[in-house]
């Protein structure tokens, strides 16, 4: 295991706990996102690495992209200057495939950390331009999708939520250490005092076809589960 991931299991450990003091800091995906980006941003080692510029997908016609690097020099400094190996919010990209004018949502993720073993993060222009789409062959530690229960449970196993997630993770052909599922769910007990858990995590697998990849569930609920814990982990494969 390496020490990105050993790093992101810690934050995650002590995200659920501050989730169990503070549940109305977790109420959707964004909090959650901002939570676990502040945390890894702390704990992190070479946060920031030198960036290389690629237009292998773009429209090298438009100034935007085949100017950048002459401008971005000219203005500012000798080089590109660095980027943050964790980024929220992006675009993975093959340099194979192009980028059409209406961007691909199927390689978004909400959370990816590039390993620092990484000379250079390859950033490759989208179709107009600049912007945070960065290629498949950076070294990548993990990459995360993140659900919130918010008022709906199935938000869990739903093939519109959940299962999608997973099946995005699992279906990326690209080498990273850890794909993960992460969800925090605000009603983990039904109102007859059973868990959930059990009974979402069959429906889930049910929604899922054959994975191409396993894919590592963190479970967060609100509450402790009968045994006292306050992460539920399991590998999906």
């Amino acid at each position: 295991m390496s020490k990105d991931v050993k790093i992101f299991n810690e934050a995650i450990k002590e995200m659920a706990e501050d989730f169990g003091q503070n549940p109305f800091q977790y109420v959707n995906e964004e909090p959650v996102i901002d939570e676990l980006y502040t945390r890894l941003r702390k704990k992190l080692p070479s946060f920031f690495l030198p960036v290389e510029f690629k237009t292998d997908c773009s429209d090298e016609s438009n100034w935007k992209v085949s100017e950048v690097e002459e401008r971005v020099r000219k203005k500012s400094q000798p080089n590109l200057g660095k980027a943050a190996r964790l980024r929220r919010e992006i675009c993975l990209i093959d340099d194979g495939v192009p980028i059409p004018k209406q961007e691909p949502q199927v390689n978004h993720f909400d959370v990816v950390l590039f390993s620092e073993n990484n000379e250079k993060l390859i950033n490759q222009s989208k179709a107009m331009g600049p912007g945070d789409f960065w290629d498949e062959k950076n070294e990548i530690s993990i990459i995360c999708e993140i659900k919130h229960s918010r008022n709906m449970s199935n938000r869990f196993y739903s093939d519109k939520y959940g299962a999608k997630d997973v099946l995005k993770l699992s279906k990326l052909q690209v080498e990273t250490e850890k794909r993960v599922f992460l969800f925090f769910d605000w009603w983990p007990i039904y109102k007859n005092g059973k868990e959930r858990f059990q009974s979402h995590i069959e429906k889930l697998q049910k929604n899922l076809n054959d994975l191409n990849k396993a894919v590592t569930l963190f479970y967060v609920p609100r509450l402790k589960n009968s045994e006292g814990k306050r992460i539920k982990r399991k590998t999906l494969d």
